[in-house]
């Protein structure tokens, strides 16, 4: 069989293969892959061979209707660049059509685009903030202004460009306690509108007024003032801490009234606050109107309380709310909504003093309790809640909402669900008998000139009831013995950190910094025991110990993190599909070998094709069967490289499915990869195309220097969504840090899902500033099949300090 030279368009896809001196055609989108009603959508098409002159014809082919209509053409010429603007939205396969002056056709392979169709209503907080699970509406305590923040659980951004625009109404007064939720797209927050008076003692707020203010927005974070709501008929009352609540299918506004006349409040401690509901109609219409105020009543609600909240769990209603005397939460419970809350479980001291903002959300069913540390000014904590009794059984651990971003903290507030519920992990009580096994991975090393410090990470595979201390051992391949990381034969030189009860990772830094030397040297880590009797370790090497290259003294940047076990500096081969030609009779197949990282030694690997739609005779022979194997010969210090099968694929009258295996490497400090070690393609029928996978892109940009760190931000576009959610696999190398993140495993990994249905999908990273410039160079794979689009890797240049 013959083989062929690719050539590679400016699209990194392989141009058509075709034999002798035949007319052939190469066809471009020059586009984007996505695009709104009304955009262009631009081509070049070029034909070679055959008998001039060409005649081009252009056509698109709507992929949910089937429905065939020419775009362009017929035009005469070698190259036809031309473009629309007439498509609606949908998917489009858009192909050209060349026919020579001997009549002779061509028809080139597939490239696609999609339409979108342009929103001009509410487009929500999920269509805004795509790729985060929760944004959290909060204020700044100190200019009183609104704030919004955007992430997860434990990771939230600040989102400075959130603005809140207030009426004449809010003249003189500030927003605090902002309580949003969202309907059909469209948001509306209520929130405590306060006086600041100067001279109070304890820089206190005021409000005397019988209302609460509402606002408005439809992307969830843009507000603007809507009206004054009327809460209370006592015209000197001061209200605090509204929320939206429904019970029943009824609206109503939630919050604490005091009838005191206390302007100066002292601190709220003679105030007086009651819990109240007051019901609302048309919330989300233009002029929302409030009923008549009803008192929450019961003995065991004390006589001075703010930010109450209720919840119905299993028939039983839950009345959460801030003792402003004793300034613990408190839960108190009723089986009617607004009476009879003579019951409950006092003061919730275990979860500490001076907390105050309480709120109760469920996420993939299980609930979550959040509240504000103001005493101690850490921001807002969150706890899993047990509510699979009536009760609310009990609290996990504490963990905080976000560290948060220059200084800004979240504070009392309210969280929404955004485009990615899913990922929301809600931690939980596990039940006492549960297991799990122990694994650990390096995550980063804080590095001057002269030391380094290892950061780790305890992973567990399922959460278990009681808490779990990993004991980590050091080494140090300079040294016999005697420092605090000592060598791997020796006593001493272990570290102890805790996940805790209900949770599945924990984080913490090496006890001891290891000086530089003269010479660069090697430290390792491995984890020698756990704890907790329900806990194993994991029996594969790779999640238990590690290494880590010290740079010699005055140098900065670590060296290479390999996962093999000390003394082997080994790498990870695998395969991903690269592209195909075909027309309506055949396709040709190549893959992609990848070596993570480039290993220093040449190596080769078996790979075993196979065909689905035979029991065997082809050369690409069943799995099962011998034949098929193709050896690949992979050249020192190489990462990728494109392997061509010189093997043609005739179509059938329907489609079926071809792929690889890799069986066997050649040395064994290279392993397969679990993930591309194997893949498979689908060939189409006869007269159709194979082509219709998604084209992934990958763009990043850089942010402006700060405090001795530069952001990074890299966004991964597909022109169609992939069918289910997908991995993103990204290898980040640069000239300081090798290999520094290998397939980017762990801590990152929920936020490198590329969610099934969507076109794009956006992570950041941040990396330290040296001296001198260096060079941040990405290159992702993902675990569905995909072909490149013009870009799959990005080098960005990190400024210097």
């Amino acid at each position: 069989m013959a083989t062929r030279t690719p050539v590679i368009n400016t699209n990194l896809v392989l141009e058509p293969w075709g034999g002798g001196g035949g007319l052939t055609v190469a066809f471009q989108r020059t586009s984007p892959a996505i695009a709104s009603e009304g955009q262009q959508v631009a081509w070049t098409s070029t034909a070679s061979g055959g008998t001039a002159p060409y005649t081009h014809i252009i056509t698109a082919k709507n992929t949910n209707t089937q429905v065939v209509q020419t775009i362009g053409g017929p035009t005469q010429g070698a190259t036809y660049t031309g473009f629309t603007t007439a498509l609606a939205a949908g998917g489009y396969e858009l192909r050209s059509t060349v026919t020579d002056a001997a009549g002779t056709q061509k028809i080139s392979p597939v490239r696609n685009v999609t339409v979108q169709a342009v929103v001009t209503g509410p487009q929500g907080i999920a269509a805004n903030f795509p790729t985060d699970a929760l944004v959290y509406y909060s204020f700044d305590p100190v200019p009183e202004k609104f704030r919004m923040f955007a992430g997860n659980l434990g990771s939230m951004r600040h989102i400075p460009e959130a603005t809140y625009t207030a009426g004449a109404e809010m003249d003189g007064r500030s927003l605090r306690d902002p309580y949003v939720v969202e309907r059909n797209g469209v948001q509306r927050m209520v929130h405590t509108r306060l006086i600041r008076d100067p001279n109070s003692t304890y820089h206190e707020y005021y409000n005397n007024s019988p209302t609460v203010a509402l606002a408005t927005a439809t992307n969830g974070k843009d507000f603007t003032f809507l009206k004054l709501l009327t809460v209370s008929d006592n015209p000197k009352a001061t209200t605090w801490s509204p929320k939206i609540i429904t019970i029943s299918g009824q609206d109503y506004i939630i919050c604490a009234i005091s009838t005191v006349d206390n302007p100066n409040q002292d601190n709220n401690v003679n105030m007086l606050f009651k819990p109240v509901v007051i019901p609302v109609s048309g919330l989300f219409s233009d002029n929302p109107t409030t009923g008549t105020p009803i008192e929450i009543t019961g003995s065991a609600i004390p006589e001075n309380i703010i930010d109450p909240h209720i919840v119905l769990r299993n028939g039983v209603y839950h009345l959460f709310f801030k003792d402003e005397i004793t300034k613990y939460l408190v839960r108190v419970t009723s089986s009617s909504p607004f009476s009879g809350y003579n019951t409950g479980t006092g003061n919730l001291t275990a979860l500490g003093q001076g907390l105050e903002g309480n709120s109760i959300y469920q996420f993939n069913g299980r609930d979550l309790l959040i509240y504000d540390k103001y005493q101690t000014n850490e921001g807002v904590a969150y706890r899993g809640v047990d509510s699979s009794v009536s009760a609310f059984g009990g609290y996990t651990q504490e963990f905080l909402l976000s560290v948060g971003t220059n200084g800004v903290l979240p504070r009392h507030g309210s969280l929404v669900a955004a485009g990615r519920p899913e990922l929301i992990e809600v931690p939980y009580l596990p039940p006492a008998n549960s297991t799990a096994v122990a694994r650990a991975t390096f995550v980063g090393a804080n590095e001057t000139t002269e030391n380094v410090q290892l950061t780790l990470r305890g992973l567990l595979s399922a959460a278990v009831a009681e808490s779990t201390t990993y004991s980590m051992q050091f080494y140090d391949s300079g040294i016999a013995g005697g420092s605090t990381f000592q060598d791997a034969n020796k006593d001493g030189g272990v570290y102890t950190f805790v996940v805790p009860a209900g949770a599945t990772s924990a984080t913490g830094f090496a006890n001891s910094l290891k000086r530089k030397r003269g010479a660069a040297f090697t430290v390792g880590w491995r984890l020698v025991s756990v704890s907790n009797a329900s806990v194993t370790l994991s029996t594969t090497l790779a999640d238990v110990q590690g290494e880590y290259l010290v740079s010699q003294n005055g140098a900065m940047g670590s060296g290479p993190v390999t996962s093999q076990p000390p003394g082997t500096t080994g790498a990870t081969t695998g395969m991903r599909w690269s592209g195909h030609d075909e027309d309506d009779t055949k396709t040709l197949v190549d893959v992609s070998v990848l070596t993570t990282p480039a290993y220093a030694q040449a190596y080769s690997l078996q790979v075993q094709f196979y065909d689905s739609g035979i029991a065997g005779g082809s050369t690409f022979q069943d799995a099962n069967k011998d034949g098929g194997v193709v050896t690949v010969s992979v050249p020192a210090n190489t990462s990728s490289f494109v392997l061509y099968a010189n093997v043609v694929k005739n179509k059938r009258a329907v489609s079926y499915e071809a792929g690889w295996k890799i069986i066997s490497v050649s040395d064994s400090a290279v392993k397969v990869d679990a993930v591309t070690g194997q893949g498979a393609f689908t060939v189409g029928p006869s007269g159709g195309s194979s082509a219709n996978l998604p084209v992934v892109n990958v763009t990043g940009y850089k942010d402006a220097p700060a405090n001795g760190k530069q952001v990074v931000h890299l966004t991964y576009t597909v022109d169609k969504p992939f069918a289910q959610d997908t991995t993103i696999y990204i290898q980040v190398t640069d000239s300081q840090n090798t290999n520094q993140y290998p397939e980017q495993a762990e801590p990152d990994a929920d936020l490198l899902v590329f969610p099934a249905g969507v076109t794009t999908f956006s992570n950041t990273g941040t990396y330290p500033q040296l001296a001198t410039p260096y060079n941040f160079v990405l290159k992702l794979r993902t675990s569905a099949a995909y072909r490149f689009g013009a870009q799959d890797n990005v080098l960005l240049v990190i400024d210097p300090l």
